[in-house]
């Protein structure tokens, strides 16, 4: 089919109601294209939200080679290029899209509105718009919200003060475009009630880092809080993070569980890759007719604390004991 007709065809289906329409895998064969933001292109199909996903979807019969197939993307932290990527999947085509996040489904949407999108670990897809409601996304777009019904940042602070009982300032990492942004209620209420003020450092290129972790220390910062999410930036930095947090002896915590294996303190997070195997589940449903429209989106069914003591050795920190007690995971 040319692109010319697969357009016109397209832009039929979406004439009579996307919410009716789900991909039907041509010949018996299902292609699932995933986007990934900042995985290096050659370690995508080992790298572990990966590997849960075709399991996710062998657990519900999709087989790669048999029935199945896959083909991976990666921006490689460069977000601008998620666009290029989604056209190149749409025309191939793939009968369902995964991974990524927010922005992926906004261009999917643009190319191809019938076109299936399972997030796995969607940025609030309520509040910047993406759907209608969790309970009923009413397009194309479903899959698992990072939302848990409140905000995880006052608990993540709360770790940090258990970890850190003489913190009494926190510098968030965060993009310029967020530099000027409040913080929430819920956080700026947390930090109140255990006496700590909150103040911004901001970076969107490597070499802003060094210069915002110099801001840090003439802050008089006790410890970094770093937002991943929708942060892309961020994840594929986080060993320079890391590394300077180190040098300044400063403890941090992450809102994703990759920080902790790239070297950072802490981090308080879903499981991603429990994300991907159900998000597989998702696309089975998908694959066999349902509208993406009409499946909820699910919540994080793992909520992780995973606690590096090699990065607190390096600090000089020594982990109380309870914060190991509340660890799903210690690297050492």
């Amino acid at each position: 089919m040319d692109a010319a007709l697969r357009w016109r065809l397209l832009a039929f289906i979406l004439l009579i109601g996307s919410a009716g329409t789900s991909a039907q895998p041509a010949g018996g064969v299902a292609r699932i294209g995933v986007v990934y933001y900042y995985v290096p292109a050659a370690d995508v199909e080992a790298y572990g939200p990966s590997r849960a996903l075709v399991e996710g979807l062998r657990e519900k019969g999709w087989i790669a080679g048999r029935n199945a197939q896959f083909v991976w993307r990666s921006a490689e932290g460069r977000p601008e290029r998620v666009a290029a990527l989604v056209e190149e999947l749409v025309r191939m085509p793939v009968d369902v899209l995964v991974g990524a996040g927010n922005d992926m489904a906004i261009e999917a949407a643009k190319r191809a509105p019938a076109l299936p999108v399972v997030l796995p670990s969607a940025d609030f897809p309520v509040q910047s718009g993406l759907v209608a409601s969790l309970a009923r996304p009413g397009g194309s777009v479903t899959g698992i919200s990072n939302w848990v019904g409140r905000s995880l940042n006052a608990k993540r602070l709360a770790l940090l003060k258990e970890a850190v009982p003489r913190m009494k300032r926190v510098a968030f990492l965060v993009p310029a475009g967020a530099a000027r942004a409040d913080f929430s209620r819920e956080t700026q209420a947390a930090a109140e009630a255990m006496g700590v003020s909150l103040f911004r450092i901001v970076a969107d290129r490597p070499q802003d880092l060094p210069k915002a972790f110099d801001e840090a220390v003439r802050g008089r910062a006790d410890a970094i809080f770093v937002i991943d999410y929708p942060f892309a930036f961020v994840r594929a930095h986080q060993v320079l993070i890391a590394e300077l947090a180190t040098k300044h002896r400063l403890p941090a915590i992450h809102s994703a569980s990759t920080a902790a294996e790239a070297g950072a303190l802490l981090t308080y997070a879903h499981d991603i890759s429990e994300n991907f195997r159900r998000a597989g589940h998702i696309v089975d449903k998908i694959l066999r007719g349902a509208s993406p429209g009409e499946i909820p989106f699910e919540e994080p069914a793992r909520i992780e604390l995973v606690v590096n003591l090699n990065a607190a050795r390096a600090i000089g920190l020594v982990v109380p004991p309870s914060i190991l007690t509340q660890a799903s995971r210690v690297i050492d």
